[in-house]
């Protein structure tokens, strides 16, 4: 019989863990938030945001080991996770990864939908913060030039986040969390076609293509999955084929990367396809190599924006390996539990992913379904 650590007489029993695992949430979640502001106020607050966030940490580390009830062997693997992870975070000096394994670790007993509907309301109140902070100049809303073939010369709007991409990246953010709030309220394609027309209204605005095409590809497949969804819980070889396919996605990408080469056409028209991030990609593999445990690299060039070869790179291979298998962790759950919108989240993930490395951050809701309850009330076993 194992030894649990629900014993223990003063394990909480009531939801204060899970006040505190939502207070440690927004005080790691709100520097994402926060770092799109200007420079100069990001490190007047900077010792601020330390202080908040090892508040955080120690919170979720007091929920994963007092209040969880794992067992001495879960408690093992979580710790020999989180060991490397830290490694990897002294190394790097970036502590995305740490924040997102220490959420996922300690979200046992929490409500996935209501957290997607909390992660909503914040991200929707943000971008229309950063709407009003622009109109009363506080933000500038900085303008850039497309030169790329694609959209050569569009105007890209910022909206005060710093960069156009940015602003595509929140409100891809405000659509993921938008569709796993409202796809499983019974409306079959409504949540879908609002968020295909909020992608084309923002991309308007921002000329960002990772978001367009991410949050259209989230809403397409959350339509597609309502109407097959249930079919594909039936058969045998449904999780497998999506396991198989995200991994095969990713690999696909680090094939492209590692043996792109400027001068064939095929290369060169995936490059345009991916907004240039094979080319440098493939440089910053070719020039820094991958690092065991994460470096603090300097591109000198433009940086290489692709979350699957960014972390390699910059985040250390084995933390990169670990993430990469928490997301395949959190999908064969969310597949398994029949949640075919959070299935369909992760691969509009995945897409974006090839493009921009946001999705490092702990905001990317379908890691969550690894340990949360996919049904309020239920008494789903998670994962871990």
């Amino acid at each position: 019989m194992g030894l649990s650590f629900s014993a223990i007489p003063f394990r909480a029993k009531s939801s204060f863990p899970k006040w505190l695992w939502y207070a440690a949430m927004f005080a790691l979640v709100i520097p994402v938030y926060l770092g799109h502001f200007p420079p100069a106020f990001v490190a007047s607050i900077r010792y601020g945001i330390y202080a908040f966030s090892a508040c955080a940490y120690a919170l979720l580390a007091l929920k994963i080991y007092f209040c969880d009830g794992h067992t001495v062997r879960e408690l093992l693997g979580i710790t020999g996770i989180l060991f490397l992870i830290a490694i990897g975070t002294i190394v790097s000096r970036n502590r995305c990864f740490l924040s997102c394994f220490l959420l996922v670790f300690s979200a046992k007993d929490i409500d996935f939908g209501k957290l997607c509907r909390i992660c909503f309301g914040f991200f929707l109140f943000t971008l229309l913060l950063n709407f009003l902070l622009v109109a009363v100049g506080v933000l500038e809303d900085t303008v850039f030039t497309r030169w790329e073939v694609i959209n050569h010369g569009a105007a890209r709007h910022s909206l005060g986040f710093g960069h156009p991409n940015n602003f595509g990246f929140w409100t891809l953010l405000v659509i993921f969390s938008g569709l796993l709030s409202y796809a499983k309220t019974g409306h079959r394609m409504l949540p879908g076609v609002v968020a295909i027309g909020c992608s084309l209204c923002f991309f308007q605005v921002s000329d960002s293509k990772a978001a367009l095409l991410a949050s259209c590809a989230a809403a397409v497949l959350c339509i597609l999955f309502y109407w097959i969804g249930p079919w594909l819980s039936s058969k045998k070889w449904g999780v497998p084929l999506f396991l198989g396919l995200f991994t095969l996605g990713i690999a696909a990408f680090l094939i492209l990367t590692l043996l792109y080469r400027e001068e064939n056409s095929f290369f060169s028209l995936c490059n345009r396809l991916f907004s240039d991030r094979l080319a440098y990609s493939h440089a910053g593999f070719r020039d820094f190599g991958p690092s065991l445990f994460g470096a603090r690299v300097n591109f000198r060039w433009d940086p290489v924006d692709s979350l699957y070869a960014y972390a390699p790179i910059c985040m250390g291979v084995i933390p990169s390996l670990l993430f990469f298998g928490l997301n395949l962790a959190a999908l064969y759950r969310a597949s398994k539990a029949g949640r075919w919108d959070i299935v369909a989240v992760a691969f509009a993930g995945l897409l974006y992913s090839t493009m921009e490395y946001g999705l490092m951050n702990p905001v990317h809701l379908p890691l969550y379904a690894l340990t949360t309850r996919l049904d309020a009330g239920s008494s789903q076993k998670p994962s871990v």
